[in-house]
């Protein structure tokens, strides 16, 4: 009689197949990628006390688009501006977005280098933590 499989080396298992698989950016020419690839452009992690604001400087290249991608308590409230003080996006509290681990400002349009400003706003009675990383030249 033959014995039942576990699934452990049995070359017909479904699993089996993705035990060498490692993941690789669709780009055509390896040469286009170096060691910074997929570096942020600008990372931060800061603290906010409780019911106060903080105002960052974000360093931005000139590119075709711009995302700021956060993780924050939906507790905190984000508003970034341009270099010419402008609103240019927003994520904050008591909205969809802001009850999602990885939250997002992104700038669909073509960005000139200069220095922005992001606001975070902490309306908690708590002490709160902000981890961000900045992108840029999303593909479309």
């Amino acid at each position: 009689m033959r014995e039942k499989s576990t699934g452990e080396n049995n070359r017909n298992s479904f699993g089996i197949f993705f035990v060498n698989a490692a993941y690789k950016p669709p780009v055509s020419n390896e040469s286009l990628i170096d060691e910074n690839f997929y570096k942020p452009d600008f990372a931060k992690v800061v603290k906010i006390v409780p019911k106060q604001l903080v105002e960052l400087e974000i360093p931005i290249e000139t590119a075709q688009n711009f995302g700021l991608t956060f993780m924050v308590y939906s507790q905190i409230s984000a508003t970034l501006f341009n270099d010419n003080g402008m609103i240019d996006g927003k994520n904050l509290t008591k909205t969809s977005e802001a009850n999602v681990w990885f939250r997002s400002i992104y700038v669909d349009k073509n960005v000139t280098a200069g220095t922005w400003k992001l606001k975070l706003e902490n309306t908690s009675d708590k002490e709160l933590e902000a981890v961000l990383a900045t992108w840029k030249n999303a593909v479309k």
